[in-house]
C-alpha cells in the first residue's frame, strides 16, 4: 500500500484502484451477459419469425377450407330453389310453351354464380330434356358433349357416365383454358343431405382464385399455393413462374409429409411448410408456403450488427467512466482524510491499514469529544425510537441492529413490560369535507395525534404512529397484565372529546391481546389488525377486540330467499329495508367467524347484487356515485371490511334513491302466464323472463312454478308438442317447418322429445291421425 504525506494532503491509492475495480467488473460482467441474452434473443427472434410464418400458413389453409365449406353451404340454397329444384328434378319433358322454365333455371344459376366473384359459370347436363343448362345459357346435349368451345374434360361423351365418384363434395378435376383463361372445374355430387343424380359443374377462374393469396404472406418473398394431389396440378399460386418447380419438388419422397422442411429452387434456399387439408369439401389438398431463407436472414443481421457496434461503443465508455467515476467517488474520502490526517509525519502509522478503517477510528474520536453533535443526536431520538418500534411491529428486527448501540448510548428503555396494540380509525363523513377548507381538514388530522394523547391514563405511557393518512398505530406500555379495560375507558373517553362533532367524525378502534414482552408486539399488531377486520359499519358499535375463533369457516352464508328478497327491495327502492337486510345478512356471517377470504367473497356478493340492478337501469357506477365508485369486485384486496361495508352502505342507499325515483314495473302470475302462452314458439329461456319483469332468475322461476303449477321448461315443452300435433293432423307442413315454427330448434330434438312425450314418431303420429 503506498502512501505520502505532503502538507497534510494524504493520497492514499490502493482505495482509488479498487474503486475502479469495483465499478469496472460488474459493467464488464453485464456487458457480457447482455451479449449472451442478445445472442439468445437473436435466435428467439428468429424463431418467432418462423412461427408467425407457420400462423401465417394455418391462417392461410383455414381460410381457403372455409371457402369451400361456405360454397358447399351457399348450394343448399340453390338446391333448395323452388325454380331450379322444378328443372333439375322434373321428370317430363318442357313443352315449347313452359321454354320460360328453362329462364328461371339460368337465373337462378345466374344469381348463384353471383355470389362467388371466381365462379364463372355454374351448370349441369338435364339428360331428360337433352340440354346442358348453366349460368351462361343452355344447349342441347348433342351440342355440349364434345364441343371444342366449351374445352373442358367435363363436356367429353360419357365422363360424366364412366366417372368415379369420390368421397368429398368438390371434386376437383384437370385444369383448361376455357373463355382464354385458366379454370378449375369442379363437380359435385353432393349437397347437403342430398344426394345428386346429375352433378353441379362449377368452373372456377383460377387466377382469381389465387389473388387472395398475396393476404397471407408472411414476408416480401413469400409465395403460397394449393396442390390438388389426385389430379396432381396446383389449383392456386402467388407465382406462376415457381409452379413447375413446386409440383417437381411435392413429386418427390416427402409430397405427403406435412411440416416445415428446407428446399432449394433455382439455387435459392427456401422455408417450405406444407400442411394437409382436414375436411371432406373437397378433393386431398397441400397447402404449400415457400418463405425465402434471406427474408428471415434480413430481419435480424441489422439487429446482429447493431448490438455488436453497441458491444464494442459501451466496453469502451463503460472502461473510461468506471475510471472517471473512482476520481469522483473517492474525492469526498481523500478530503476527510484531509482533515484528519495529523501536521506531522510521525503518526503515518494511524492510517497505514484502510481508509475506511482509518475514518471509522477518526469519527468515533469526534463523536465522543463533540458536546454539539451529542445535542443534535438527542433531539432525533424520538425519530430513532419510532423507527425501532415499528421495526419490531413489522418483524424486521435486523433493522435494529444498527439503532440498538445508539439508543443504548442514551439510556433508552421502557418504562413497563406490558405492550397492547390499537390501530384507530377515523372515518370523516362527506360533511367534513364540504364544511372545511382543505388547510383546516389537514390542521385537524395534525392535531388528532395530540388529542389521542391527552386522553391517556396517567399510569400508562401511549407511542403513537401515523400508518396511513388516516390511521394510527396505539401502543401502549402500562404495569397491567391485561389492558383492556383501561383502553376501553381511554376510548370512550376520546369519543366523549369528539362527541360535538359526531356529525363530522366517526372513531373506529381494534385492539389487540396484551403482551409482557416487547419481542412479543408483533402478536399484539398482528391481533389488532385481525380484530380491525371484524369492525363494519354495518355493527353497532365502533370498537373490535381480539378474540380467538377456534374454527374460522372458509364459506360465508347467504340463503337463496334473502339474495332475492334484497334484489326485490332494491329493484323496489326501499333503503330502509334494503340496509337493515344487508346489516342482518352481515352480522349473521361476522358470527360464524369467518376467514378473511371468506369475508371479501361476501362484500363482493353484496356488491354484484346493486351492480345487477345496475346494470338493468343502464347507468354506471360513475353515474352513480361519481369519484366515490369503485369496483369492489376487481379491486377487493385494496380495502379493509371497514371500508367495504361503508362503500355497501352508501351504493346500495344511492341505488335505492334512484330506483325509488324510476317508475317501477307491477306483475302479477297471470301476466307471466299469459306471456308464456303467447310466446313459446319463440326463444325463451328463464333468464329473458327474469329480463322482461325486471326480476332475478331464481325469484322468477319460483313465481313460474306457482303460476304454471309444473316447472318451466315442461311447461314450455308441453305447448310446444300440443300445437305440433295440431300441425300434423291439420296441415301438409313438413316436419322441419313444423318443429321451427313451434319453437324447437332443429328437426332431431323435436322427433327426439315428441318420441317421449307420445311414444311414437311425428311421422306415425301424422299417419295415424290421417286415417282417424
Amino acid at each position: 500500500m503506498e502512501f505520502t504525506i505532503k502538507k497534510r494532503r494524504v493520497f492514499i491509492r490502493s482505495y482509488k484502484r479498487r474503486i475502479t475495480v469495483y465499478i469496472l467488473v460488474p459493467v464488464l460482467a453485464t456487458l457480457i451477459l447482455y451479449s449472451i441474452l442478445n445472442f439468445y434473443l437473436l435466435n428467439r427472434v428468429s424463431s418467432q419469425l418462423l412461427a408467425q410464418c407457420k400462423l401465417g400458413h394455418s391462417n392461410f389453409a383455414y381460410n381457403y377450407e372455409q371457402e369451400f365449406y361456405s360454397l358447399s353451404q351457399t348450394s343448399l340454397l340453390l338446391i333448395n330453389d323452388r325454380a331450379f329444384k322444378e328443372m333439375y328434378y322434373g321428370q317430363a319433358e318442357i313443352t315449347p310453351a313452359h321454354n320460360y322454365l328453362f329462364l328461371d333455371s339460368i337465373e337462378t344459376l345466374i344469381a348463384f354464380a353471383a355470389t362467388k366473384p371466381y365462379i364463372l359459370q355454374i351448370g349441369y347436363v338435364n339428360n331428360v330434356n337433352g340440354r346442358y343448362i348453366s349460368s351462361a345459357g343452355t344447349a342441347e346435349l348433342s351440342s355440349y358433349y364434345d364441343n371444342s368451345y366449351y374445352g373442358t374434360v367435363v363436356n367429353r361423351k360419357d365422363y360424366l357416365k364412366t366417372y368415379e365418384k369420390r368421397g368429398s363434395i368438390f371434386q376437383i378435376q384437370k385444369l383448361d383454358t376455357k373463355y382464354r383463361q385458366t379454370t378449375i372445374p369442379l363437380l359435385q355430387y353432393q349437397a347437403g343431405q342430398y344426394t345428386l343424380s346429375s352433378p353441379l359443374i362449377y368452373y372456377v377462374s383460377k387466377p382469381y382464385f389465387s389473388s387472395k393469396l398475396n393476404n397471407y404472406k408472411s414476408t416480401g418473398g413469400s409465395n403460397l399455393f394449393i396442390y390438388s394431389s389426385g389430379t396432381n396440378q396446383v389449383i392456386a399460386s402467388s407465382k406462376t413462374s415457381l409452379e413447375d418447380a413446386v409440383l417437381t419438388e411435392l413429386s418427390k419422397d416427402f409430397a405427403h409429409e406435412t411440416g416445415m422442411k428446407t428446399i432449394t429452387i433455382n439455387k435459392e434456399k427456401y422455408y417450405c411448410i406444407v400442411s394437409a387439408s382436414k375436411s371432406n369439401y373437397t378433393d386431398p389438398l397441400l397447402f404449400v408456403s415457400l418463405v425465402p431463407y434471406k427474408d428471415i436472414r434480413s430481419q435480424t443481421m441489422n439487429s446482429w450488427l447493431l448490438s455488436l457496434l453497441i458491444l464494442v461503443i459501451c466496453s469502451v465508455l463503460s472502461s473510461l467512466l468506471s475510471y472517471l467515476l473512482s476520481f469522483k467517488l473517492y474525492t469526498p474520502i481523500q478530503n476527510i482524510i484531509n482533515t484528519f490526517s495529523p501536521k506531522d509525519t510521525a503518526r503515518k502509522d494511524i492510517y497505514k491499514d484502510d481508509e475506511l478503517l482509518y475514518l471509522d477510528r477518526n469519527i468515533k474520536e469526534l463523536l465522543h469529544s463533540n458536546s454539539s453533535l451529542k445535542a443534535n443526536i438527542t433531539n432525533a431520538l424520538p425519530a430513532l425510537y419510532s423507527r425501532y418500534i415499528l421495526n419490531i411491529l413489522y418483524q424486521e428486527e435486523y433493522n435494529n441492529k444498527a439503532l440498538e448501540p445508539i439508543l443504548k448510548d442514551y439510556s433508552f428503555s421502557f418504562p413497563y413490560d406490558n405492550f397492547t396494540c390499537s390501530i384507530l380509525y377515523p372515518k370523516f363523513s362527506a360533511e367534513f369535507y364540504e364544511h372545511f377548507t382543505k388547510a383546516e381538514q389537514a390542521q385537524i388530522k395534525q392535531q388528532l395525534t395530540d388529542v389521542l394523547v391527552l386522553t391517556q391514563d396517567n399510569s400508562c405511557v401511549k407511542y403513537v404512529f401515523r400508518l396511513e393518512e388516516d390511521n394510527f398505530c396505539i401502543i401502549s406500555n402500562s404495569p397491567y397484565e391485561d389492558e383492556k379495560e383501561l383502553l376501553y375507558a381511554d376510548f370512550m373517553s376520546l369519543q366523549q372529546l369528539f362527541s360535538f362533532d359526531k356529525d363530522y367524525i366517526r372513531l373506529y378502534i381494534a385492539m389487540g391481546k396484551t403482551c409482557e414482552s416487547l419481542r412479543n408486539l408483533h402478536l399484539s399488531w398482528k391481533q389488532a389488525n385481525a380484530a380491525f377486520s371484524q369492525l363494519s359499519a354495518f355493527r353497532e358499535d365502533n370498537i373490535s377486540f381480539y378474540e380467538e375463533a377456534p374454527i374460522r369457516k372458509k364459506n360465508y352464508l347467504m340463503d337463496p330467499t334473502d339474495d332475492n328478497h334484497l334484489t326485490a327491495l332494491l329493484l323496489q327502492g326501499n333503503k330502509e329495508s334494503v340496509l337493515t337486510l344487508a346489516k342482518e345478512i352481515v352480522q349473521l356471517n361476522q358470527q360464524m367467524h369467518l376467514t378473511e377470504e371468506a369475508t371479501k367473497d361476501l362484500y363482493v356478493h353484496l356488491y354484484e347484487i346493486g351492480d345487477s340492478i345496475l346494470r338493468r337501469t343502464n347507468e354506471t357506477g360513475q353515474d352513480l356515485l361519481g369519484e366515490k365508485y369503485v369496483n369492489i369486485s376487481t379491486f377487493i384486496h385494496g380495502y379493509s371490511n371497514l371500508e367495504r361495508s361503508d362503500f355497501i352502505q352508501l351504493f346500495y342507499g344511492k341505488l335505492c334513491e334512484g330506483q325509488a325515483c324510476a317508475q317501477g314495473s307491477s306483475f302479477d302470475r297471470e301476466d307471466i302466464k299469459k306471456y308464456v302462452d303467447e310466446h313459446f314458439s319463440e326463444d325463451i329461456y328463464l333468464e329473458s323472463l327474469a329480463n322482461m319483469f325486471h326480476t332475478s332468475p331464481k325469484y322468477m322461476s319460483r313465481l313460474l312454478k306457482q303460476a304454471l303449477g309444473i316447472p318451466f321448461k315442461q311447461y314450455i315443452t308441453a305447448l310446444r308438442i300440443t300445437k305440433s300435433k295440431t300441425l300434423l293432423a291439420e296441415s301438409d307442413y313438413k316436419i322441419d317447418d313444423i318443429a321451427l315454427s313451434v319453437g324447437f330448434n332443429n328437426r332431431n330434438s323435436f322427433i327426439r322429445i315428441f318420441k317421449q312425450t307420445e311414444a311414437m314418431t311425428p311421422s306415425e303420429y301424422r299417419t295415424l291421425a290421417k286415417h282417424q
